[in-house]
């Protein structure tokens, strides 16, 4: 009787189980194929050339006179860039000597030149203004040089598929130009930098080893540059290292005379402090009369820009030139933008011993 208890045990078992595996229920499948996904393209041509093969040589400039060069530049690509010009690789040389500058280096006139202190930095002189489709990028009212500019990335504008940009660059030797450059010669790289438009892209940034550079301008409220208002500056630092080194300084022009001004790392968000309370500071000293300024600092900041704590990290760190008397040493405690210089793009900044 057991026997046969445990053989329709076993038979309802199966039963059930065989009931589970052969019930239906009412569906439908629908089926996508052939699925694929193509990365954009961010392409441009310069002067209908790609990869960009064109240079120019400017002969016989001297003080006081100008000469203009054009290029155009074209999103070839299948979406919307972001585009930024760069002067790189500023290099100066003499160039041969003649006796007018011989004499301007007060050396000794013979066959060739002897003794004197020789001199080639016509960069310094040489003063570099800008127009895209029309509109001024850089004024020639602001006095910026080849040496102002050089390793900085200028933003030029947005182009669209398809569309163009003029570009026209003036250069100009200053009138008060004396005869320690005759002769002398300047190379340089034009670089033309195309990122896209979406995505949160930081566009350039400024870092590295070796000495780095960023333009500083004032902003709208829609934080446009505002150009040709005489408010502008250069920052000019070492690189990674122990220390954020500018010594080869801030120069800043157009600011309220007699002024304390800070140049600050600014990290997001309000009130772009940090949460430990670190100093934020790089430097500071007060304006003169025609408000010109130049900060000359070598800060151990003990932390790496961006800091891991900024709302931009790993993006890049802001700097900002800033009232001293706005800012509390750590973080902003007042805000008047219109009396602010704000960086051009983002910075990087290796600090070798940091903890």
């Amino acid at each position: 009787m057991k026997r046969i208890l445990v053989s329709m045990l076993t038979i309802a078992i199966v039963a059930v189980v065989g009931f589970a595996v052969t019930r239906a229920y009412f569906s439908d499948t629908e089926t996508s194929e052939d699925n694929t996904i193509t990365a954009g393209t961010i392409d441009i041509s310069v002067d209908d050339q790609n990869p960009w093969a064109g240079n120019f040589a400017i002969a016989d400039l001297k003080p006081s006179t100008v000469k203009y060069k054009t290029f155009v530049i074209k999103n070839v690509g299948s979406n919307p860039a972001k585009i930024w010009k760069h002067i790189k690789g500023v290099e100066t040389e003499d160039n041969g000597i003649t006796e007018p500058e011989c004499e301007a280096y007060v050396g000794t006139w013979g066959e060739g030149c002897t003794g004197g202190t020789p001199k080639n930095d016509i960069d310094t002189v040489i003063e570099y203004d800008m127009t895209v489709n029309g509109t001024t990028v850089i004024d020639p009212a602001d006095g910026i040089t080849l040496n102002d500019i050089e390793s900085t990335f200028v933003y030029l504008g947005t182009l669209d598929q398809n569309q163009s940009m003029t570009v026209v660059q003036s250069y100009h030797m200053r009138a008060d130009t004396g005869n320690w450059a005759q002769s002398d010669k300047l190379t340089f790289t034009i670089e033309v930098y195309a990122e896209q438009t979406t995505g949160g892209a930081p566009g350039p940034i400024s870092g590295g080893t070796g000495q780095q550079t960023l333009l500083l301008e004032n902003k709208d409220g829609s934080w446009n540059p505002i150009i040709g208002d005489g408010m502008w500056g250069v920052l000019k630092w070492a690189g990674d290292g122990d220390t954020f080194d500018f010594s080869t300084t801030l120069n800043a022009h157009g600011l309220q005379p007699r002024t304390s001004y800070s140049l600050v790392y600014a990290p997001d968000p309000w009130p772009q402090g940090l949460p430990g309370g670190q100093n934020t500071v790089l430097g500071s000293d007060t304006s003169t009369a025609s408000g010109d300024l130049t900060i000359s600092a070598n800060t151990d900041l003990e932390y790496d820009l961006p800091h891991p704590d900024d709302a931009n990290y790993p993006t890049g760190a802001k700097i900002w030139l800033v009232l001293s008397s706005h800012h509390d040493g750590m973080k902003m405690i007042n805000w008047d933008q219109s009396k602010y210089l704000f960086e051009y793009n983002f910075v990087k900044y290796n600090d070798t011993n940091a903890p």
